[in-house]
């Protein structure tokens, strides 16, 4: 049973990756429509990779909190060094202000934030797992999920919702999204990622405790419908209302959904092709927002389907060949 859930997981996290790098490269830009419901649709991307990374932690018969921050700091502290050029230019030489400002925005950036490209996920994994993992030592699941769920309404505040309260509020909600934003935005940070870290603890202990998911296939099927079909009202009738859209009311109940569907589903895969899609799925989430920033400038690119196939390939290809180069260099295999 183990290795069946664990190869279905990496398998639906490389396709996740996949929706990742379309998020960025918006292969349907040319039409506005389009576009905004595809890219609502490739949210639950982000969500998966957060419950799959807190499903792999806590189902650990001991989980070693401290080996799994060392692991992810490392990754991060890795990829901030190749990109440094990136990152100086973008906090201190687009960032045209005094070097106080400057400073306070590039840690603010390290914490709440992203200062590589798209190294946020990163950061709020290794926060929001460590939080839970704490916490869970005084609080109860019931406890924790309700402080999962209150960092994510903060998000949803700030973000698909914004409208909606400034309409309640009479425009001043825009006020103090804004003095908020000033030093974190939620829906890009370890607040909307502590919801999800939850969620994977529970549906592991719960596994582990009966040995079953307790939901059958066809009505978690039947579920994921349903949710599915409300989420699509949902981002219609919000879209007026959205800053970024990021979050959704629903979002966590369908990826939810999606991954116990993912945990019934039956995937024929070795261990090392396994792993291999594991691997593969990090560094692809990671180079692809390199290539989708360079793209545009390196070979005129707007976004599109031509921005998002070139993307994806040069960075299933970068990631092949470091995957490929570390079995003779095994220092690469820092960089996943």
């Amino acid at each position: 049973m183990e290795k069946k859930v664990y190869t279905s997981i990496d398998l639906f996290k490389f396709l996740a990756a996949i929706l990742v790098v379309a998020i960025h490269a918006m292969p349907f830009a040319s039409n506005d429509d389009l576009n905004y419901y595809f890219t609502c649709f490739c949210r639950i991307a982000v969500p998966y990779f957060f419950i799959a990374t807190s499903f792999f932690f806590f189902s650990k018969e001991q989980p070693d909190i401290k080996k799994y921050t060392k692991r992810l700091a490392l990754l991060y502290v890795v990829w901030f060094v190749i990109e440094l050029p990136f990152v100086y230019e973008r906090f201190f030489v687009d960032y045209d202000h005094p070097l106080p400002s400057q400073l306070f925005n590039f840690f603010r950036c390290l914490v709440f934030s992203n200062t590589w490209f798209a190294s946020w996920f990163i950061m709020a994994s290794i926060l929001s797992v460590n939080i839970i993992y704490y916490l869970s030592r005084r609080l109860n699941n019931k406890q924790l999920l309700l402080m999962g769920w209150g960092g994510y309404f903060v998000a949803l505040a700030c973000s698909s919702y914004s409208g909606v309260l400034d309409v309640f509020l009479n425009d001043r909600f825009t006020y103090y999204h804004a003095a908020f934003s000033y030093f974190f935005v939620p829906a890009n940070s370890f607040v909307v990622a502590l919801i999800y870290i939850v969620i994977g603890k529970i549906i592991v202990e719960n596994l582990h405790r009966t040995g079953n998911i307790h939901l059958n296939k066809s009505l978690n099927l039947m579920l994921l419908l349903l949710v599915g079909a409300l989420g699509i009202l949902e981002i219609h009738f919000l879209r007026w209302s959205v800053v970024i859209n990021d979050a959704f009311l629903l979002l966590p109940f369908f990826t939810t959904l999606s991954f116990l569907l993912v945990l019934q589903t039956e995937v024929n895969l070795s261990t090392s092709v396994s792993r291999l899609l594991r691997s593969m799925s990090i560094l692809v989430y990671i180079l692809h927002a390199i290539f989708v920033s360079i793209n545009p400038k390196l070979f005129d690119l707007d976004s599109g389907l031509t921005l998002f196939f070139v993307t994806l390939f040069e960075s299933i290809a970068v990631a092949g060949l470091i995957i490929g180069m570390s079995r003779k260099l095994p220092i690469l295999k820092k960089l996943y």
